[in-house]
């Protein structure tokens, strides 16, 4: 299986829709906030299955803060990650509830910045921002492959600029 993680999408999918392209196929779409709405509709328009949570500008937007999921055989945690505090607090709160639902993966979103870790046992992944990336590198995305026995995340860089604001 082969999933692709997006967030902090804030109205503008061009970029999501690139990710995509660039991804080549997947199984799932993973979207950890920012905005809630932009998940349903780019899985509505490429046709597949997603899990999203809602972030701190989903003011307006329906839907839930936190997922706790199953894809490939694996318990996922996902919250956008601004529910925990301030800087240096996301992470911590983050990992107490994927450790509270057991959860062999966390994701998040909300700082704009790609990681991949592993704390305590759990893969915490935050795939950046698709649009306003905030660690130096260009958009960002985490493609995740899932077998029964391995799960593989690559953070990935859109080799392609889309235009501000555009959307498909």
């Amino acid at each position: 299986m082969r999933v692709i993680i997006l967030s902090d999408t804030h109205g503008s999918l061009a970029s999501a829709w690139l990710a995509l392209e660039e991804a080549g196929p997947v199984d799932f779409i993973v979207h950890a906030g920012d905005l809630y709405s932009d998940a349903g509709e780019l899985a509505e328009k490429a046709g597949l299955p997603f899990k999203a949570v809602r972030g701190n500008c989903d003011v307006m937007e329906d839907g839930p803060h936190e997922q706790v999921f199953e894809l490939g055989g694996h318990t996922f945690f996902l919250a956008h990650g601004h529910q925990g505090g301030g800087p240096g607090l996301w992470e911590k709160w983050l990992l107490e509830r994927a450790c509270r639902y057991q959860a062999e993966v966390a994701v998040y979103g909300h700082t704009h910045r790609a990681v991949i870790a592993e704390q305590r046992g759990v893969l915490v992944i935050n795939p950046g921002s698709i649009t306003l990336p905030r660690d130096g590198g260009l958009p960002s995305y985490c493609l995740l492959k899932i077998t029964e026995n391995f799960l593989e995340p690559q953070i990935c860089r859109l080799k392609t600029r889309s235009g501000p604001g555009r959307r498909y």
